[in-house]
């Protein structure tokens, strides 16, 4: 495995304050703004995870506006940690419209795994030099650091992110989070049983991923979509759930949703999907990941 759990960091342990988490994009490739994506979004993919009084942000698509807005009103002085699954569009494209960005007050740390050679703030700045846009990064207010995620991860008290080489192209990681007593991965592109992305084993993807209390994976494509997508990084349904069984996850929250699925059409694969876990006898506890909506993420129970 790529990311072996012995050189991991892990963080300290004593924390009381539980792990909250917001969903503020979870759609998948491009905005999808309109009537049918009102309840799960239209925004691309961002995550907040809030813990013992910090906010850890995962990727910058457009959901990281409306989380920059909530902190820039809710500033505690603690620098804002970025951590960017892969520099896809959709994971990044938010960022110029970043609030605390504007800031000259805050400090932000944005962490990334690169290919040999690649800076963050090279390849970030393209989206933002010109003539893209009209103000580069370099001229935004804030304190901005950068930080290479290395393979053994990034701690800071009782907080750990690890990352693991997923099959989606470009470098592309999923990052283990570890805080207050609480696992949640965060997998947002994934095609979990390809065998064109070698690097990343199916294997090591379980163990990545397990006993995982919440895992976010990707899940963009019906099963009858998928035979004309394979290899394009992205999984169904179906093999999210797989993923999430052979890791002992305790929930599964289905993410980077299809740009074109309707919120009704969403609604009823999950409903599918949910009966065909309870036929087969899983415990399983399997949703989707609706824009807005925050988690609460509880400690589970070793089993007797």
């Amino acid at each position: 495995m790529a990311t072996s759990r012995e050189h991991a960091l892990t963080p300290t342990r004593g924390a009381k304050d539980a792990v909250r988490i917001v969903c503020w994009g979870t759609r998948g490739s491009v905005p999808s703004p309109g009537p049918g994506t009102v309840r799960y979004g239209g925004n691309t993919s961002c995550i907040e995870i809030r813990t013992d009084g910090r906010r850890l942000i995962f990727d910058a698509g457009t959901g990281i506006i409306p989380a920059g807005h909530r902190l820039a009103t809710d500033v505690s002085g603690e620098p804002i940690e970025v951590f960017l699954t892969h520099f896809h569009w959709d994971h990044i494209q938010g960022l110029p419209f970043f609030m605390p960005l504007r800031d000259p007050a805050a400090t932000i740390r944005i962490h990334a795994r690169l290919p040999r050679g690649d800076k963050i703030s090279d390849l970030l700045g393209v989206q933002m030099g010109v003539p893209f846009f009209p103000v580069t990064l370099q001229e935004m207010p804030a304190r901005v650091e950068y930080h290479e995620l290395e393979r053994r991860g990034w701690a800071d008290g009782n907080l750990a992110v690890v990352p693991f080489p997923v099959r989606h192209p470009n470098h592309t990681c999923g990052l283990r989070i570890t805080a207050a007593g609480t696992t949640v991965v965060y997998i947002p592109d994934n095609e979990p049983e390809s065998a064109r992305y070698p690097d990343a084993s199916w294997d090591d993807l379980v163990e990545f991923a397990s006993s995982a209390d919440l895992l976010l994976h990707n899940a963009m494509f019906t099963t009858a979509e998928y035979d004309s997508r394979r290899g394009w990084g992205h999984g169904t349904f179906e093999q999210a759930v797989h993923l999430a069984q052979a890791a002992d996850a305790g929930r599964l929250l289905m993410f980077h949703h299809h740009p074109d699925r309707t919120d009704e059409q969403i609604d009823a694969i999950l409903e599918s999907v949910q009966t065909q876990i309870r036929a087969a006898g899983s415990s399983l506890d399997v949703g989707a990941a609706v824009e807005g909506q925050e988690i609460v993420v509880p400690v589970r129970r070793a089993k007797p």
